[in-house]
């Protein structure tokens, strides 16, 4: 079996089946009675044990709940359905010491008859919770007894302008090669993040906060249980583009703009790997098998390849209302939801560190539901039933071009000039994190201003990688087509928004006329590898692939690419060299991915050792 990168349907269906058996089946909780079922929170009292920290959260019922976990600032979030607090209950409380600071609790307003309580994390400790026959338990594992010698000391950051941008040095008392790290994406009035956390390492007089501006608007670190976290804070709209490189004495990070180009490749394609923690140790060496399932049980993470791009959450939902549940999902992914007066019943699932989206779709699986996405609405309605979006919500997504009038044709200065200040109001929004509020402002300017071919691409990215919104993006890139059709930026665009239409002859078209110059970027070759995979033209995609390689070389991605596709074309030796080639190709390779790559080229040896061995057998 080979790896499937881009083949995003079957993948949804892999991962659906898995967590199918994550939850243990479809087997319906019992739907408790809201006269009996309601929990009265009267005490939180806390014990210390030889195995850790526990908090007992007891009252009269029995709590139904979800819990999951949420960052800036690190807590646990406990919602507690059909309860209520005791009015002798005193909360917040505070702790000096241990792992929990502070635990909050206080009804839902958006959710009448539901209490939330927060436990505010001082260390990020292992946990777990427990319903308990008059409550909850919450135990936090003991801390980490302090080691004889700390393997490496944080002694300093330092920001320098390199050649493409920023360039932020972790200065220490050696490499700092034993890394984990992780993207967020904006939301809430929170800049896009790049999260490193280097266990065993301990911070020496290294201030908590480093204000930069620009590219960079800070870097952060704070001490952790298991070592130190530095957090590089976005002062963009989209996160900057970034790469480590382990120096004698730390780290250094080289830090570049976004382009539109790469925001559409992250997002749609080859599926959006935003949020996914990546391990960058280096990876222990595989032990060689001829098994294709040991094989297949090395592939990398696959939720960004399956188009799961939300935050990561943990859950514990246990006999929840399902409307609880869809109303917690609304809340983290900062969407609409709608749900149909005919879904009911409750739900029992737990699942640790997976996108949102994923765990959406997991439930929706379950439970015989549907899901329309649109306008940053989900509409939830059982299977067998129809969902028609409004007309005139349909119609405006269209942008049907009114007919050019002597007003149109007549641009004043002063019409220029206002159209600027808008542009300028939209940039402020855009770097502020408001994206919808960006577009709308571009899109009063280009009213105003339709000969800006960079504003329509401008308008066209944001429609398709933040908004979803393929028929806008379609529009606008077309609209910067007619200003400019050597707008390769803008073909493209307009080739994803079709294939994600499903409007694969369109796509071909524009992908074509992405490429059609004498030296396309590379995300477009990459970007039309990727569609023609989908669509089963393998060797097409590699002629994409080698034509990159030649204009502009080759990345990690596009060997691993290429090697997937020589075995889909029924190459296996070319697969096989080009496997080898990702591997020692200098690139900081993901454990997973090497881990993959040594168990594929050991299988494949053992299969020509046992075939060199039959021939043996058979000479006469």
């Amino acid at each position: 079996m080979q790896i499937q990168t881009l083949c995003r349907w079957s993948l949804v269906l892999i991962l659906l089946c898995a967590g199918q058996a994550l939850a243990g089946g479809d087997e319906p909780a019992p739907s408790p009675s809201p006269a009996e079922e309601v929990f009265r929170l009267e005490q939180v009292t806390v014990s210390e044990g030889q195995q850790g920290t526990a908090f007992h959260l007891s009252g009269a019922g029995t709590p139904t709940y979800t819990v999951y976990e949420l960052v800036d600032p690190l807590r646990l979030v406990i919602d507690l359905a059909q309860a209520e607090l005791a009015a002798e209950l005193a909360l917040p409380k505070t702790y000096d010491a241990g792992p929990v600071a502070k635990i909050t609790g206080a009804p839902i307003a958006e959710n009448p008859g539901a209490v939330r309580v927060q436990f505010f994390l001082a260390e990020d400790r292992p946990y777990t919770v427990e319903r308990q026959p008059n409550g909850l338990g919450v135990s936090f594992a003991g801390g980490a007894p302090a080691s004889a010698a700390v393997a490496r000391k944080l002694l300093g950051v330092t920001v320098e302008e390199g050649a493409t941008g920023p360039v932020v040095h972790l200065r220490a008392d050696g490499p700092l090669a034993d890394y984990r790290y992780e993207e967020l994406p904006p939301r809430k009035g929170k800049p896009a993040r790049l999260y490193l956390d280097f266990a065993g390492v301990r911070l020496e007089g290294v201030p908590p906060v480093t204000e930069v501006g620009g590219l960079l608007a800070r870097v952060r670190v704070g001490q952790r249980q298991e070592g130190v976290r530095v957090v590089l804070d976005s002062g963009r709209a989209r996160l900057f583009r970034y790469t480590f490189q382990p120096a004698e004495d730390g780290m250094t990070i080289a830090l570049s703009e976004p382009s539109d180009a790469a925001a559409v490749i992250a997002g749609l394609l080859a599926g959006d790997e935003q949020g996914e923690k990546k391990e960058a140790a280096a990876p222990a060496p595989a032990a060689a098998s001829d098994q294709q399932q040991e094989a297949e049980a090395a592939l990398p993470d696959t939720f960004g390849f399956a188009g799961y791009s939300g935050q990561r959450i943990s859950v514990d939902f246990y006999k929840i209302d399902l409307h609880n549940v869809f109303r917690l999902i609304g809340e983290i992914s900062g969407k609409n939801i709608v749900v149909d007066e005919g879904v009911g019943g409750s739900l029992t699932l737990a699942l640790d560190n997976v996108p949102w989206d994923f765990v959406l779709d997991i439930i929706l699986n379950l439970k015989g539901l549907q899901k329309e996405d649109r306008f940053n609405t989900i509409v939830i309605s059982p299977k067998d039933k129809n969902f028609v979006w409004p007309k005139a919500a349909t119609d405006a997504i269209a942008f049907k071009a009114d007919p050019i009038t002597i007003k149109k044709r007549i641009t004043t200065s002063k019409t220029l000039v206002v159209a600027k200040q808008i542009v300028e109001a939209g940039r402020r929004l855009e770097a502020a994190g408001d994206r919808a509020g960006a577009l709308a402002r571009y899109e009063e300017a280009f009213k105003k201003w339709p000969e800006n071919g960079a504003l329509a691409r401008r308008i066209a990215a944001l429609a398709l990688v933040d908004g979803r919104l393929n028929a806008k993006a379609l529009h606008y890139a077309k609209q910067a087509l007619k200003i400019d059709v050597s707008d390769g930026e803008a073909a493209m665009i307009a080739a994803v928004a079709c294939a994600n239409m499903g409007l694969d002859a369109e796509a071909k078209e524009y992908f074509d006329l992405a490429a059609s110059g004498p030296r396309p970027a590379s995300e477009v070759l990459v970007n039309y590898a990727a569609f023609l995979e989908e669509g089963g033209d393998y060797a097409g995609a590699l002629a994409q692939l080698e034509r990159n390689e030649d204009l502009h070389g080759d990345t990690l991605d596009t060997l691993v690419a290429k090697a997937r596709l020589y075995d889909k074309n029924g190459e296996p030796a070319k697969a096989k060299i080009a496997y080898r080639a990702a591997l020692y190709s200098g690139y900081p390779v993901p454990p997973d991915l090497a881990q993959y790559i040594r168990a594929r080229l050991a299988a494949d040896a053992q299969t020509q050792q046992t075939s060199n061995l039959h021939s043996e057998e058979t000479k006469p």
